[in-house]
């Protein structure tokens, strides 16, 4: 009996630390995956900003994406070229721009704001082309919304590796009864005589790298 007893006691030891040790390994695979769910968050801790989000994340995007919306900027020397666009030749300018040395510098930077299928659709507009070894652009040209006058940036819902951004613009009520865009510069338009529109972005975390799905200005 004494024998059986001193077995069992030691068998009960041995239980107890293997699930002692089962909850230990439990709670640190827990902790790894926290960890790596935080790393999949882009915000874990406080949400940013508007003015930080725009500044981080959206004016870079913009300033990007303007170039394929009829408000670019690159700049251009005098020497051209002829390509085809859309059935029939259109003269391009070589880019002179030391943001973007090469095309393939041009196509890097769209790639670290937006993903590689965007950026494949932005880049089959035909805008921009490389030949014999050079950058060339076909100038394009809008105006933009002159009612536009401020957005602010918000955060909808974020999930791992996902984010949905709202971005709020408002614009100046064209039926108001006073005419805001002759008054002044620096004349505050009250928020009466403005209406908004809400956007919306998908960010999301691809091969490692935070990256725009979908885009749009919206000015």
């Amino acid at each position: 009996m004494k024998t059986k007893s001193i077995l069992a006691v030691f068998l009960s030891a041995v239980t107890a630390l293997a699930l002692l040790a089962g909850c230990t390994n439990s709670q640190s695979a827990g902790n790894t995956t926290q960890s790596a769910t935080q790393g999949q968050m882009l915000f874990p801790g406080a949400i940013p900003d508007s003015d930080t989000l725009a500044a981080t994340i959206f004016d870079p995007a913009i300033a990007l994406y303007r170039d394929f919306d009829g408000l670019d900027d690159i700049k251009t020397a005098d020497e051209t070229c002829t390509a085809p666009l859309d059935g029939n030749d259109q003269t391009f300018s070589l880019v002179d721009d030391p943001r973007y040395p090469t095309y393939q510098s041009f196509v890097d930077a769209l790639g670290n704001c937006f993903s590689d299928e965007l950026v494949q659709n932005l880049l089959a507009k035909g805008y921009y082309i490389e030949q014999d070894g050079k950058f060339y652009a076909l100038g394009a040209a809008r105006g933009s919304n002159i009612y536009f006058h401020d957005v602010t940036y918000a955060v909808t819902s974020q999930t791992q590796g996902r984010v949905v951004f709202t971005a709020r613009a408002r614009y100046i009520d064209d039926t108001s009864p006073t005419d805001w865009l002759d008054m002044p510069a620096g004349t505050v338009i009250p928020d009466s005589a403005l209406t908004s529109t809400d956007y919306q972005y998908d960010y999301e975390l691809i091969n490692g790298k935070w990256v725009f799905t979908d885009f749009q200005l919206f000015y």
